[in-house]
């Protein structure tokens, strides 16, 4: 208690500007420096739900101010907590593919996401621009009745769900509207509108949650578009045809679906004739993924069921392989399905890609795919890979980990170092390796070819930085507190300037630990947010105002500091005599 009392005090006296304490009996700065800088706690935490943001330095994510500095090569400090997608970014840019600022802005990373438009993710609530798209686009047709918002979520069972019709289906519904609208009649287009609106109304497929889906599940009932006229347009017909069929699919109905589409894409007359037969084996995928997932016991054998799901997505991606040589949908498709049927092999195939090549509007899916695929194998198989960059992003994570489960984290960095350090002895001009190898080492792990190693990392290389600063932190658990504080002096006078605020903060938290006077201890406390674009408080959370300082000078001062050290700093000349009153009184 009296420690915490005299904490208190000094806290309020440091937080005042221009009230930095100028002396200090350094003899316990020893013990202070003993202590590895944790990481630092968040200055807005939201109450009692277990969210928390760190304002000074992220511990997941790369402020979306710094991404472009970071993608290009300013990566600075590495955190094992990282999301993968900064796990890969940081990846190309230390093995000489950073992105570019053009790059990046395709990109739009947002949070652990990537993703090319404004939409927010369709999970937000939030109504999906495709659907925007349809609905502005039919309210111009004269004639059109006004038609309320269309659902374009569906039952998957369980309390689940699954988006239907996605944004796809609703632009082409709009796009195709107005190429009709050209040329067709007022009546024309009322019969094609009437038969679309059919179509999307099977998007909210209405059913029990809870009841899962099972083959010739009946429950949910079609709505077909309108019979047409016996003297209708050729390509009302044709329309219609391709109309009825999408219904069929979005209603679950995947076995008419598909043979429906199949006759479409026999029939070199009709203008969906190019899509018959990638959809027809969507139809497949859908159903094997919806119908047959091995994920709920409760359907009975899940052997079997994965032998189902297995055949239907085995035929899918032999009819797809063939369309996806010149059709980018049936090769984005046959992607998915590669990660269904082997989703290993795939982690690599796209790691080996995405580790260098140029990023396009093709590469989003293929992120988006990759980063999704990760979370469904296990670590061990990650680390494991064949392709270096997921092996990489696994060994850097396998150094992370909660206190629920230290014995096994001992494990997974133990055995994460080894792979490393194999990598790096079969290829020593690869220092990213050397990176891995110190985010799983503890005290005493190093070597000293490693330490050597780092050493002569170029201060021009993006690697400079991440190496140092886990060898710093190394040199700090081993107790070897100058040489820790020769690297962090020696990094912070020739790169502080240039760090994005994030890896400044975490440089800086370091050198409260190592400081050799109190000058520099006090120097090293003042922060800068990092993240200026965080979420918005939760009413009355909130930060009011910017904090100058993190916690850790805090921590210090409580776990370190002896009550007679404390006492010491209270009788500076400097700490304000009202403060120093009070707070002597309490201690």
């Amino acid at each position: 208690m009296e420690a915490m009392a005299t904490m208190i005090k000094l806290t309020q006296a440091l937080l005042k500007p221009q009230r930095f304490l100028k002396v200090m009996s350094f003899a316990c700065v020893s013990a202070l420096c003993l202590t590895v800088a944790a990481p630092q706690q968040s200055a807005y935490a939201s109450g009692g739900d277990g969210i928390s943001y760190n304002l000074f330095q992220p511990e997941t994510y790369v402020p979306k101010v710094d991404i472009a500095s970071y993608a290009a090569g300013n990566v600075g400090v590495v955190p094992t907590t990282y999301w993968r997608i900064y796990q890969m970014l940081a990846y190309r840019a230390f093995t000489g593919n950073p992105l570019s600022k053009a790059e990046v802005e395709l990109l739009n990373i947002n949070g652990w996401l990537v993703n090319n438009s404004k939409k927010t993710p369709h999970f937000s609530y939030e109504k999906d621009e495709g659907l925007n798209t349809w609905l502005e686009a039919r309210q111009k047709v004269k004639g059109g009745a006004a038609i309320k918002t269309i659902g374009i979520d569906a039952s998957a069972g369980n309390y689940s769900s699954y988006e239907n019709c996605p944004a796809d289906a609703f632009n082409r519904a709009a796009q195709t509207l107005k190429e009709r609208a050209k040329s067709a009649t007022e009546a024309q287009l009322k019969l094609w509108l009437d038969g679309q609106d059919a179509v999307f109304k099977n998007c909210d497929s209405k059913r029990t949650w809870e009841t899962n889906k099972v083959e010739g599940d009946t429950k949910i009932t079609l709505i077909a578009p309108p019979e047409l006229p016996a003297n209708a347009e050729a390509w009302l017909v044709h329309d219609r045809q391709y109309q009825l069929a999408a219904a069929h699919f979005y209603a679950e109905k995947f076995d008419e679906a598909r043979r429906q589409f199949t006759v479409i894409a026999a029939n070199n007359a009709s203008p969906w004739q190019p899509f018959g037969a990638h959809l027809a084996a969507r139809c497949l995928v859908r159903k094997a993924t919806l119908y047959y997932s091995p994920n709920d016991a409760s359907k009975g054998d899940q052997a079997a069921l994965r032998a189902k799901q297995v055949a239907l997505l085995s035929q899918a991606r032999a009819e797809l392989l063939p369309l996806a040589k010149t059709y980018p949908p049936a090769q984005q498709l046959l992607g998915f399905v590669d990660g269904q049927l082997r989703p290993v092999a795939r982690i690599n195939e796209l790691g080996a890609l995405l580790a260098s090549s140029k990023i396009d509007a093709a590469s989003l899916q293929q992120i988006t795919d990759y980063v999704f695929l990760l979370t469904k194998v296990g670590n061990n198989e990650i680390t494991a890979s064949k392709d270096p960059m997921t092996s990489w992003i696994g060994l850097m994570q396998a150094a992370n980990g909660g206190e629920e489960n230290r014995d096994s984290l001992a494990a997974a960095k133990s055995s994460s170092l080894e792979v490393a350090r194999k990598n790096w002895q079969a290829d020593k001009t690869k220092a990213v390796w050397l990176l891995a190898i110190f985010a799983n080492a503890n005290a005493g792990n190093i070597t000293a070819e490693e330490r050597k190693a780092v050493v002569s990392i170029a201060e021009s290389s993006p690697l400079y930085q991440p190496l140092n600063y886990e060898l710093a932190k190394l040199l700090i658990a081993e107790k070897k507190l100058n040489d820790a504080d020769e690297i962090v002096t020696r990094v912070l006078a020739k790169q502080k300037s240039s760090m994005i605020k994030s890896t400044r903060n975490r440089w800086l938290g370091l050198k409260v630990s190592t400081a050799k006077t109190q000058a520099e201890f006090f120097a090293a406390l003042p922060r800068e947010h990092a993240d200026v674009e965080m979420p918005p408080p939760i009413p009355n959370e909130g930060l009011k105002t910017a904090t100058l300082l993190d916690q850790d000078y805090t921590d210090r001062l409580y776990h370190d500091f002896s009550n007679a050290d404390l006492l010491g700093l209270l009788d500076a000349p400097n700490f304000p005599s009202s403060d120093k009153n009070k707070a002597l009184k309490e201690v």
